[in-house]
């Protein structure tokens, strides 16, 4: 689980074989609570977003032994954050600050974080089912947004405007459709997936 969760595997066989592994509950039921934390992030990375919510799932219901385990809470609220909401910041060198990439459990589930603290931003994610996107710069500098979806690419409004999107794929070979835009302060850009390439386009 770690040599995923590290990005140390590369080979897509040893990548599905590990990732069907980890998302076996026979795995994750039996290991201690400190591997299992880690579990769903990794799951979410690469593109198990519904193994994902099974290991939340355990690790959060009420009688789970040493629930209480701070690297447990921390581990959760990195999974909601960075998994279910897909928010990371950029690294040196990326075309832009903050990325997003939510996966609701349902399609037509809605996910939300208000006041989220990143550098010198606050910012506000809202994620309406599968196919929309918002966020609201409330404080801080103008920023590079890349918003991503699950699935291959098509069109996107991107604040009204329609263009398409950037392909691309998760480590684990999942397709992602993307775009960036910029965020000024005190401003809100929204980011809607309108047609897909396997929708019919004439």
């Amino acid at each position: 689980m770690l040599a995923l969760y590290f990005g140390a595997v590369k080979d897509p066989d040893y990548i599905r074989g590990a990732l069907d592994y980890v998302a076996n509950p026979t795995y994750w039921q039996r290991t201690n609570i400190e591997d299992e934390s880690y579990i769903p992030i990794v799951l979410f990375r690469y593109g198990r977003s519904a193994d994902a919510y099974k290991v939340i799932f355990d690790l959060t219901r009420a009688d789970k032994q040493r629930r209480e385990y701070p690297e447990v809470s921390y581990a959760a609220i990195a999974a909601i954050v960075s998994g279910t909401m897909g928010i990371e910041p950029s690294h040196a060198g990326d075309g832009f600050d903050i990325q997003t990439l939510a996966q609701p459990l349902g399609s037509k589930d809605d996910l939300a974080i208000t006041s989220l603290h990143i550098r010198k931003n606050i910012l506000d994610v809202k994620q309406t089912g599968t196919r929309t996107s918002r966020l609201t710069n409330r404080q801080g500098p103008a920023l590079r947004w890349k918003a991503e979806f699950a699935g291959a690419c098509g069109r996107m409004r991107v604040n009204g405007k329609l263009l398409h999107g950037k392909q691309g794929s998760l480590p684990g070979r999942a397709s992602l459709c993307s775009t960036v835009l910029l965020v000024p302060p005190g401003s809100t850009a929204t980011v809607r997936i309108e047609v897909r390439q396997s929708d019919q386009l004439h």
